[in-house]
């Protein structure tokens, strides 16, 4: 592709993409958000978010997806339904949802392959999961990925965990072999000093990584939206090249949900615009904020197609392709409090309408967040030492696991790029 024509084509590119601002209509929108601040303020949503305000205004963005007169009653019906039960039924649904296991529902491939999975308690289901044939001479199909597909939704998701340093080369011939062109990163590589998500992506402009036999250059990274960076990404690998779109959500706050709703609608209309192919959305777990964002999906899609949403069983659907999706109380009654929200920002309801579940939301949040903690401190004090003995342990498994480590790699016949200086950024 030529320069000329590269430099047409990422005009039209931003041109549809909801995170790239031009300086004109930057201005405008500085001025609208400024006139509507006061009235945003008296929303929950509307504190000061970790980077900029355009997390916390309640008013849709130009890109936003809409809701149409027809589709209105609809939105309306569910969000009526939300604030007339209350957040404690929303609660009580969790506590039953969170002993949900599918029927029939097996993982024995993962119990084989324990060391490519970052938490082992998160199943993937046999049923579901993305086997890796590609390359032809691999010895090792297993990743720790699953399809979620639902007849509502425009395109298929790939659900999978945050690459671990050894597993970032089978991170790429997923992406590879299943001709992703969208990949939505939800999590920090590092939260409160924990690794979640290996570095599996380059972070300097024209500076390629490597990965085995993939060649990954940014040609572009866009911090317009200071919640979402997004970097176009080149892929090549034996002469053929291909372009894939990096969305990371970095303002995401760990151990709790976002502020509003605004940047996962925003987010959404990315994968829509490449319905031949999958998208790949992952956390640290796979499941956590990734089973919040599809859910939203499947709930909008529901409002767009006109189709009553029964929450509860529509989860059940989805897990039922990838366990554990929405992992924690607070999310799921994020997703009921993210359409109440989205339903004020399309004007479906009034702020006196959905006020007074704001309020009981926000209140929520707080209680939830001091029940959180508490629980952590106790159990900090429940642990015990670390004996010499288990110490001695620990460093004997740790040595196994990387002779496990260098057959794994040597199986593939690639190098293990994952001590390389660029990889350690």
């Amino acid at each position: 592709m030529s320069n000329e024509n590269h430099k047409k084509k990422k005009t039209q590119d931003d041109k549809k993409n909801p995170f790239t601002t031009s300086k004109k209509k930057k201005a405008a929108r500085s001025k609208e958000i400024a006139s509507k601040q006061q009235s945003v303020n008296q929303t929950p949503g509307s504190d000061t978010p970790e980077k900029d305000l355009a997390e916390g205004e309640l008013v849709l963005h130009p890109k936003d997806p809409q809701v149409n007169p027809l589709q209105q009653p609809v939105l309306k019906d569910l969000v009526n339904h939300i604030m007339k039960n209350g957040i404690p039924k929303l609660q009580a649904e969790y506590a039953t949802l969170a002993k949900y296991k599918p029927p029939n529902m097996t993982r024995e491939v993962q119990n084989a392959n324990k060391k490519l999975c970052r938490y082992k308690d998160v199943s993937c289901w046999d049923q579901t999961r993305i086997k890796l044939v590609f390359p032809l001479n691999s010895q090792n199909d297993f990743i720790h990925a699953n399809y979620v597909n639902h007849p509502l939704f425009k395109n298929k998701f790939i659900c999978t965990q945050g690459p671990m340093e050894h597993t970032v080369l089978d991170f790429w011939r997923l992406v590879w072999q299943e001709s992703v062109t969208v990949i939505i990163m939800l999590c920090q590589c590092f939260e409160l000093k924990k690794p979640k998500c290996a570095q599996y992506w380059p972070t300097v402009v024209h500076t390629p990584k490597q990965v085995g036999p993939f060649s990954i250059t940014a040609d572009d990274i866009k911090t317009d939206d200071p919640n979402v960076t997004v970097t176009d990404l080149k892929l090549e690998f034996g002469g053929d090249v291909r372009r894939v779109e990096h969305y990371h959500w970095v303002t995401w706050p760990d151990k709790t949900v976002p502020k509003n709703a605004s940047i996962a609608f925003r987010l959404l209309v990315n994968p829509r615009d490449y319905t031949a192919n999958p998208s790949v959305i992952h956390c640290s777990a796979g499941v956590g904020r990734t089973g919040t964002l599809l859910m939203l999906e499947a709930m909008f899609q529901h409002i767009q197609n006109f189709r009553p949403v029964d929450v509860p069983e529509l989860l059940k659907q989805l897990r039922a392709q990838r366990s554990q999706l929405i992992q924690t109380e607070d999310q799921y009654v994020f997703i009921h409090y993210a359409m109440v929200q989205y339903a004020f920002m399309t004007r479906t309801v009034t702020l006196n309408e959905c006020q007074k579940f704001f309020a009981a939301y926000s209140k929520y949040l707080k209680e939830f967040a001091e029940e959180t903690k508490a629980k952590q401190t106790a159990k900090k004090k429940k642990k015990k030492p670390v004996k010499a003995t288990r110490r001695k342990e620990h460093k004997e498994d740790k040595k196994e696991e990387k002779k496990e480590l260098d057959t794994y790699f040597s199986l593939h016949n690639y190098e293990d790029d994952s001590s390389s200086s660029d990889s350690k950024k």
